[in-house]
């Protein structure tokens, strides 16, 4: 075992061995408690899962996943107050967009498949409620962000260009 940096975190295993659930605490937490077969006791876990391995883990190697942060849901209120039969499919990907965290594109085709198409820009044109509306937004994966752009049903979606709306 080496230690990458003076203040790595330290991370514990918990459970089974082919379990892949960790915990990390700072090296102040593990100092303020004695190690060793009372280690146990203040861990946040139920006894029954036992300690598999404590590692060091380098502090620039950790990674976060946020969901998405969806800019813009007024837009798709105000469309559904026009359209209300879009209301349910427009809150339902809200719901699921909210709760996603996507790396690239191929994290949203995987996710909606065929009905997703990709334009320049890192835009994203949804087809929902049967391909009677679209959606476009505009995605900024580095920073988990999804914004509105336009909502419209398909025969509004062509008299517009998806790439400058």
């Amino acid at each position: 075992m080496s230690v990458v940096g003076p203040k790595a975190p330290i991370a514990i295993k918990i459970g089974s061995d082919d379990a892949k659930d960790s915990i990390a605490f700072s090296r102040r937490q593990i100092a303020s408690r004695t190690l060793g077969n009372r280690l146990t006791s203040w861990l946040p876990t139920p006894p029954e899962f036992p300690i598999r391995e404590i590692f060091l883990v380098p502090k620039m190697g950790i990674c976060y996943t946020m969901p998405m942060q969806i800019i813009a849901k007024s837009t798709l209120r105000k469309f559904w107050e026009i359209h209300p039969q879009a209301e349910t499919p427009l809150k339902t990907w809200y719901a699921i967009v909210g709760k996603a965290a996507w790396s690239g594109p191929a994290d949203v085709k995987k996710m909606f498949g065929a009905n997703v198409d990709f334009v320049s820009d890192n835009r994203i044109i949804f087809d929902f409620s049967g391909n009677n509306y679209r959606l476009i937004v505009h995605i900024a994966n580095p920073y988990q962000r999804v914004l509105v752009k336009f909502v419209c049903t398909h025969k509004e979606y062509n008299d517009i260009n998806p790439e400058t709306v």
